[in-house]
């Protein structure tokens, strides 16, 4: 497989092998289970966010906010834990946004692949009812029509992570309005979704969390990381039917069998060892995977949230992007770092250029550019300007190209200093660019467009 074929040249050395056994396996289940531990130890630093409710994040992020890593401008969030030990049904009612903004609701089950995406894309944006139905129900299949969407929960946990879009950022009032009417329901009875005061805490407190779970698994031993995996099988056991060799091979050479009982200790000495060295490698190559760049931004990999046998690639999505997006959703180019200071930056979406890689974003919906600091922070400035977007009035040239400028001055155009330019931070501090393009056109998705290079004037 890809990820295994880079190991030795990540790491630096050949696989090894410890007696008959070939660290090998323990190295791809160290790939394959991290989103599944991840998954867990996020839950559970969630503490504050009851089963099976929807909490509501209408708050807008500003530099200040420094427990979140590169937060989204572009939307608002919901968040709900979704335990199917507790409720076998769940239904998503979301009214009529015809007149609204854009939502998406992704929900991901425990090992990080989506299991669906009710909104605009998929959905639309008339009234509907989705239903999510837990992987150990026995109930009969709805009637035709009874629901929009039937989605089935292959894991016993399931996270949604729903986000509503910010069409203006000086009001976010419809937005928040339009979260607030949205409902998950339990059967019967029916609970409201939306509970809690003190929703920007909440918030703070989930980000700055997921930062200790990652510090977290990479301070686990062998022991700690597998007893803690093995365990995790009995409610989510593996889901895919391209899991079966890796299933195979975790049962053949150390035991590890969904559901039932597993001690590191009662290994032999020689397969502990080997999971020593497997999490070893596994853990280098973590930061390592080699990702694609062109004009100085990092490529999106197009099977995100769908990763079929790659767990390499699930296991990196899970640390540097938990809970992302499909990119049929929503994409993410991001820039190399940038010194800031007094240096002028341009980024030209040229809507002239006819090749397949030319003109602006190729979107259904909209796109933006961040700011973002070294530390991937919100850079402050006097304006309060983090983005550009294609939701702004944007200052277009004849030819309908759009110029940004980047820069700790604004530029002498004074419309364009209003829309078209991004605040760089000062000397001595870099920068990094995110360009977001949501419900991407078959462009982006079939990798033939690309950002054009950020270019120092």
């Amino acid at each position: 497989m890809f990820y295994l074929s880079v190991i030795g040249l990540v790491v630096g050395t050949a696989l090894q092998t410890v007696g008959a056994i070939d660290v090998d396996t323990a190295t791809e289940m160290y790939l394959y289970a991290w989103p599944l531990v991840m998954s867990s130890l996020t839950r559970e630093s969630m503490f504050y966010l009851p089963d099976n409710v929807m909490l509501p994040m209408p708050v807008f992020p500003n530099p200040n906010l420094t427990a979140i890593v590169k937060p989204n401008v572009d939307t608002l969030y919901d968040a709900c834990w979704i335990n199917h030990e507790v409720q076998e049904d769940l239904i998503l009612e979301v009214p009529d946004t015809t007149e609204g903004v854009y939502w998406l609701y992704p929900l991901m089950d425990a090992w990080t692949n989506i299991v669906g995406s009710p909104g605009w894309r998929t959905t639309g944006a008339g009234a509907q009812r989705v239903l999510i139905r837990g992987p150990f129900s026995n109930q009969t299949d709805p009637a035709p029509g009874e629901y929009d969407l039937v989605l089935r929960s292959p894991t016993s946990s399931v996270y949604l992570l729903g986000r509503t879009n910010v069409a203006n950022q000086s009001d976010l009032r419809p937005t928040q309005e339009q979260m607030l009417s949205y409902r998950l329901k339990w059967g019967d009875p029916l609970f409201p979704s939306h509970t809690g005061d003190d929703t920007a805490k909440d918030t703070a407190s989930t980000e700055a969390q997921l930062g200790t779970t990652v510090d977290d698994i990479f301070a686990m031993s062998a022991d700690e990381f597998f007893t803690t995996f093995a365990s995790l099988l009995t409610l989510n056991p593996p889901v895919l039917p391209q899991d079966t060799d890796i299933v195979t091979r975790m049962q053949a050479e150390y035991n590890i069998t969904a559901g039932q009982s597993w001690a590191f200790a009662d290994l032999s000495a020689e397969q502990r060892v080997a999971l020593v060295a497997g999490t070893e490698k596994g853990a280098a190559l973590m930061y390592a995977y080699p990702v694609r760049r062109v004009n100085g931004w990092t490529q999106p990999n197009l099977q995100t949230g769908a990763y079929d046998s790659d767990y390499y690639l699930r296991a990196y999505i899970a640390l540097v992007l938990y809970a992302a997006n499909l990119p049929q959703d929503a994409v993410y180019f991001v820039s190399e770092m940038m010194p800031g200071g007094d240096k002028v930056y341009t980024l030209e979406f040229d809507a002239t250029d006819p090749s397949p890689g030319g003109g602006l974003p190729p979107t259904e919906m909209f796109w933006s550019v961040t700011m973002y600091s070294e530390q991937g922070f919100l850079v402050a400035n006097e304006d309060a300007i983090y983005s550009v977007s294609s939701q702004q009035p944007l200052k277009l040239r004849t030819d309908g190209s759009v110029h940004i400028t980047v820069s700790m001055d604004p530029p002498s155009d004074t419309a364009a200093a209003e829309t078209n330019w991004l605040p760089a931070p000062q000397a001595g501090e870099d920068f990094q660019l995110t360009l977001r393009v949501y419900w991407p056109q078959e462009a982006i998705l079939n990798a033939t467009w690309t950002p054009p290079a950020l270019v120092e004037v």
